[in-house]
């Protein structure tokens, strides 16, 4: 019952914006949507940071969006311009934090459109990289990639409460490609057969370590 609730909650919310009742605000540069369904790791952070290097080698200037997840200021907050970080992590959030160490500009706040807005004010930017931007409607996006977590794919899951899902499975419909994560724990073919049968794009990534650090 719970989950019913919740499912016909998210759906109403994405309805509204999907309809043109509730409009997205447009920033002047691209935006790449990095989202998932499920709440929890499922390696969207290392992905943001590898699609945003990648960008970056190809010559491209790169800005991530980010809300700051539990960040310990409010507001509209540079984390860094991608020579220098300006804050905390406690100030930023962690992830935020993780990303400007590794040369990336990075802006949180709650209202994504903002932090565009005042990015676009203090550096060059040629794309935007929305951090966990699926579910984020008040920001329009050129491309959503859906981050999957290959060891509990959303289609093995249930919505929230009983399970992880933020929205229902039908809502994989709008993304515009899935990468799968965490390959290197489960057999390839059937994962990769069920991924494709959603209509989209399927790419695969694969972590490995490559140092220890001592905290």
């Amino acid at each position: 019952m719970l989950d019913n609730i919740y499912g016909f909650l998210a759906k109403s919310r994405r309805w509204l914006y999907e309809k043109n009742i509730l409009k997205p605000k447009k920033l002047s540069r691209p935006v790449v949507s990095v989202g998932n369904l499920s709440v929890g790791g499922t390696g969207k952070t290392p992905l943001t940071i590898n699609i945003a290097k990648f960008l970056q080698f190809k010559g491209y200037k790169v800005c991530v969006l980010s809300r700051g997840y539990r960040r310990k200021s409010k507001g509209t907050l540079i984390v860094g311009d991608g020579k220098k970080i300006f804050c905390s992590w406690q100030e930023a959030g962690d992830e935020p934090y993780l990303m400007a160490k590794k040369g990336i500009p990075v802006v949180v706040s709650s209202s994504r459109y903002e932090a565009g807005i005042q990015a676009l004010k203090h550096f060059d930017v040629d794309v935007f990289l929305l951090d966990d931007g699926f579910q984020h409607f008040q920001l329009y996006r050129d491309l959503n990639l859906l981050v999957v977590d290959a060891t509990r794919p959303f289609w093995e899951d249930r919505l929230l409460p009983f399970g992880r899902l933020r929205e229902p499975i039908d809502t994989v419909r709008f993304a515009d490609a899935l990468i799968l994560t965490k390959m290197a724990k489960v057999p390839l073919k059937d994962l990769l057969k069920k991924a494709k049968s959603f209509g989209k794009p399927v790419f695969t990534s694969k972590e490995s370590f490559n140092k220890l650090t001592d905290f």
